[in-house]
């Protein structure tokens, strides 16, 4: 035995080594060579180089492959594409064999019952391939005598790993190949003596360890006695300890004057946590490089592949178009159009393909027609002769947003549905030249990622033209086999030029030299590393077989990080982690900073941020707290960008609300039925948006602020009850029309009205469902194909609905305020009345319904809820003689000064939606009833009590309302004495949809500033 084991430092034995001839060094990854010939470097003082010879430094994997495996020149190593290429043709031969009710040669790996979509376990058999030489060899070995005997044994499984032995070694052997895990070793050249750092963490060192004994070697391992176990620091919480070790690596470098390229940070499961990593390293201003690679397509240009993939597979719904059409890194020709496609889908709801008569209906697709359509159409009416221009270039837009549509339907089709990849690479070249820039890197991909897939689909491209044909097997569904390959390789960033930290996954930096290195995140879930042979078996199997265990390789990993020096190397973890619960790992010596003295809290002091929310958040802080002793560069940065603007922006409050109070009065004249087109109009609406807070009816009435979503719905939370409304509001203005009065459904014996009524409904429903209105709000679900189709489909809902409540309404009254109005006729049915106030304004609004009953019952006010009613309370005046639902009052002053006397003794709002009892509420506002409670809270105001206590207050309302228009006040007021104008923050403020940009109060630590 030629080989000799080594139980000092790395530093040590390349100090003893470096000036030997014919001395190769083999570490463990090509991180942990970079980082150590740079060390021998910087060091020469104790190696006595100042530069080296690369040649004699070298990786495991290449190592393995120049001094290790016997090479044969009649022979090529095997593709890893090649050989997922020749699994999945096996898994489509026994789909094949399942399919026509043959009997399974993958069974029982692949269970019959997932056969016919066994495409997904490709990578999965791909990777048991190379294991099979290793198989087989130990199953013969232990079975030498009974081998047909023990195939058959158990479930078969045996049977199909030796069947699958014997195809994969007839293909090597057809297509003059070898696989790397089948090769024989050679005699390592005794020419050289080989020092290799640290086997423990080299997973198949096992397989190379008889042939390294026998040459010139010195095996570099880690000692077996005194073993020493690293300190833990343990934190209560994720947060916590990813930001103290980041004050850590300050405290470091503004301190201690180390470099940043000096230090390391490794994270286990860093793909899960790499977004709190970087967050948290970007707000401390610590520059860093993440030195763990990502697939293709993932972060970067690749995920086109993807994105093309999920638009076909979904049938170009929503999501996948908007997902792809706005994805920055794509260099689209013309983005304008792919907005446009966008919002036209987002205004007509159109968020799904769907069957119709045997056919899938794209509604993106018949939006644009439908609008087309309506345009032209409205393009030769007489109203549109003035604007033919703007007309005809909108209707242009549409056509070419449609034409581009329809053009990358077919293109993303044509990709994902080719059969060979050089049908794939064919479509993409004429997407590229179709719809995007010229340029042929993409500005976006610094990385030409891009660049990078398709010279992968080249590669498939030559495998496919050299082997398919030979071998006699098609490639099934290959777009899915790229993007698949896409998603398992491995793009990993070149080194970074800048000075910054270097931030990997846990294992990958284990034996590299770095002065400092920060372990997080180390619990005893994250820190195993299980290393076994044979992995596919089961535990039985493989005890069964003999299969090597490496079970010291999770305590072998801690101890090369822990290598650097007691003092260098920072263990943490949490205990409530970003993913779940969590302990240390046992081999630790924890350190609890919750029941230990906390070592680390003395980093709070550094940090500029926590010290900047304690000065904030101290009372008096001019005097009594310490101000930060610094701020980030982005503090100060937009700091003197907000000052530079303040200094900049001349705000004049006055002039802003002359010109709102020019703009009001602008939006409230208007013409409407039976009132005077010059005048100011005041709604119900008007008041409640204005009272308390202005701003608020600014915002909403003048500017018209909508808050633009990405989100949609194919119904709305309101379509239902809208819906609803409409066609109650057509039944009872049949009524109207006829003068026929309510009829009563409760007598059993007049069936014929309740024959009448369903007809009236039936055609109620129809209308509203089908016929659209002059004025289509742009969201309305009438613009979308989809939601009508839907919609049409349940027209018999509607009507049980209406009809279930035309039911409790049509019924002969028993009881004041019992909410049934049979005999009652219908005097009106949406109808606009208005009323002068003074010289300049005059009231308006639009009442739902209007019954008259006998002299004695008078008329009835109905306001329908589609939502929640109104608390009656609301509409009484308060104690502090605030008045917060102005409807009733408002409807009341109306028809009290309409030239038709209307004598109103009963008002109510009348709920739409059915209750958890399956009734609809309602809520009398005035009742002729009048009766006294013992509870004034329950108390309904007759006519006259309600005209006496609560219109006067609306007429206080309606003068502070003109006079704020008149005298352009618009400032909303948090101290006044005027109550009905006083805002208060935690009330109103917390519900209105403005106060993100409004911003008249915040809140911190539940103090108000």
């Amino acid at each position: 035995m030629l080989s000799k084991e080594d139980f000092r430092s790395i530093e040590d034995v390349i100090c003893d080594f470096i000036n030997k001839d014919n001395v190769k060094f083999v570490f463990p990854s090509a991180i942990a060579m970079e980082t150590w010939s740079d060390w021998a470097i910087k060091n020469s003082s104790k190696t006595g180089y100042c530069a080296i010879a690369l040649e004699n430094w070298t990786e495991w994997d290449t190592f393995k492959r120049e001094f290790a495996q016997v090479h044969d020149t009649e022979k090529n190593c095997i593709p890893e594409t090649l050989r997922k290429l020749f699994a999945r043709s096996l898994l489509k031969e026994n789909s094949e064999l399942v399919k026509n009710k043959q009997k399974s040669f993958l069974h029982p790996l692949v269970n019959d019952s997932f056969a016919h979509d066994s495409l997904h376990f490709t990578s999965w058999l791909a990777a048991v391939l190379p294991s099979l030489d290793l198989w087989n060899s130990k199953f013969s070995e232990k079975n030498s005598e009974n081998y047909e005997e023990a195939l058959d044994k158990d479930d078969g499984e045996n049977r199909v790993y030796a069947n699958l032995y014997k195809r994969y070694a007839d293909f090597l052997n057809k297509a003059k190949m070898f696989d790397p895990a089948w090769v024989k070793l050679n005699d390592i050249d005794k020419t050289y003596h080989f020092v290799i750092f640290h086997p423990e963490q080299l997973k198949d060192f096992n397989d190379y360890k008889e042939k390294i004994e026998q040459c010139n070697s010195t095996l570099v391992r880690l000692p077996r006695e005194n073993i020493f176990h690293p300190v833990c620091t343990l934190y209560p919480n994720a947060r916590m300890e990813l930001r103290r070790t980041v004050l850590k690596i300050r405290e470091l470098h503004e301190k201690h004057n180390i470099s940043w390229l000096d230090i390391a940070l490794s994270v286990p499961n860093l793909k899960a946590n790499r977004p709190y990593i970087e967050r948290e390293l970007n707000l401390y201003c610590i520059p860093f490089a993440v030195r763990s690679g990502v697939s293709y397509t993932q972060n970067s240009a690749g995920r086109i592949f993807e994105e093309i993939k999920a638009c076909v597979e979904n049938n170009f719904n929503l999501e996948s178009v908007r997902t792809i059409l706005q994805d920055g890194f794509i260099p689209y020709r013309k983005i304008e159009l792919n907005e446009k496609i966008i919002q036209t889908a987002l205004e007509t709801r159109s968020i799904c393909s769907y069957k119709q008569n045997n056919k899938i209906i794209d509604p993106i697709s018949e939006a644009f027609r439908d609008k087309i359509s309506q345009k032209e159409s409205f393009a030769t009416s007489e109203p549109a002769q003035s604007n033919t221009e703007e007309t005809e270039n909108e209707i242009a837009l549409l056509k070419e947003s449609l034409f581009w549509y329809e053009g990358l339907k077919k293109s993303f089709e044509s990709i994902y549905n080719a059969k060979t990849f050089k049908s794939i690479k064919e479509s993409w070249h004429s997407f590229e030249s179709n719809f995007l820039k010229d340029e042929k890197i993409w500005q976006n991909d610094k990385d030409n990622i891009i660049g990078i897939c398709i010279a992968e689909l080249s590669k498939h491209i030559a495998i496919e033209k050299e082997h398919s044909a030979l071998f006699n097997f098609s490639i099934e569904k290959p777009f899915d086999f790229f993007i698949e390959e896409l998603n398992s390789n491995i793009y990993t960033p070149q080194r970074p030029k800048n000075v910054c930290i270097s931030v990997f996954d846990y294992r990958a930096a284990a034996d590299a030299y770095f002065d400092y290195h920060f372990i997080i995140n180390a619990s005893q879930k994250n820190l195993d590393v299980p290393f076994k042979e044979l992995s596919f078996l089961s535990e039985k199997k493989r005890k069964e077989l003999g299969a090597n265990d490496n079970e010291g390789a999770t305590e072998a990993y801690i101890r090369l990080y822990a290598k650097t020096g007691e003092s260098r190397v920072f263990f943490s973890n949490s205990t409530n982690g970003f993913d779940g619960f969590a302990i240390s790992h046992t081999f630790f010596n924890e350190i609890d900073v919750i029941k230990n003295k906390d070592e680390t809290s003395c980093l709070d002091n550094e940090d500029f941020f926590l010290n900047e929310k304690k000065y904030l958040l101290s009372e008096n802080s001019e005097n009594n707290a310490t101000k930060p002793i610094a701020i980030t560069t982005l503090q100060k940065e937009s700091f003197l960008k907000w000052q530079l603007k303040l200094r900049e922006t001349k705000i004049d409050i006055e002039k802003i609300n002359l010109f709102f109070a020019e703009k009001a009065k602008e939006a409230l004249v208007y013409g409407n039925y039976n009132s005077n087109a010059k005048k100011i109009k005041i709604t119900q609406t008007d008041l409640k948006d204005f009272f308390p807070c202005k701003r608020k009816w600014i915002f909403k009435k003048i500017i018209r602020l909508k808050e633009e979503t990405a989100t949609v719905e194919l119904m709305a939370h309101y379509d239902f009850g809208n819906i609803c409304h409409k066609i109650v509001e057509l039944i009872f203005e049949e009524y109207s029309k006829t003068e026929k009065p309510l009829p009563d459904l409760q007598n059993t014996l007049d069936n014929e009205s309740r024959i009448l009524l369903r007809k009236k409904i039936e055609t109620a429903v129809e209308k509203t469902l089908t016929e659209k209105e002059t004025k289509t709000k742009e969201n309305d679900f009438r613009n979308s194909r989809l939601a009508m189709d839907v919609l049409l489909a349940q027209k018999h809902i509607f009507s049980d609905y209406i009809m279930s409540f035309m039911e409790q309404i049509c019924k002969t009254p028993e009881k004041e305020e019992s909410g049934v109005f049979a005999g009652s006729a219908v005097n009106s049915v949406e109808k606009s009345f208005s009323a002068e106030l003074n010289e300049k304004y005059e009231l308006y609004g639009k009442i739902d319904c209007i019954l008259t009953g006998n002299d004695k019952d008078g008329d009835i006010i109905i306001d329908y809820k589609t939502g929640t009613i109104p608390d009656k309370k609301d509409c009484y005046p308060n104690t502090q003689n605030i008045l917060n639902n102005f409807q009733i009052s408002f409807y009341y002053k109306l028809l009290s000064a309409q030239p038709k006397l209307y004598d109103v003794q009963d008002a109510l709002f009348y709920s739409l939606k059915k209750n958890n009892k399956d009734v609809f509420d309602k809520k009398y506002i005035i009742s002729k009833a009048g009766k006294e409670q013992k509870d004034q809270s329950k108390k309904i105001f007759t006519a006259q009590e309600f005209e006496d206590n609560v219109l006067s207050l609306l007429d206080l309302y309606l003068n502070d309302f003109t006079h704020s228009l008149e005298t352009a006040c618009f400032e909303p007021l948090t101290s006044n004495n005027n109550e009905r104008m006083n805002v208060k923050t935690y009330v109103h403020c917390k519900s209105c949809d403005y106060s993100d940009i409004c911003r008249t109060t915040f809140t911190v630590a539940r103090e108000e500033l």
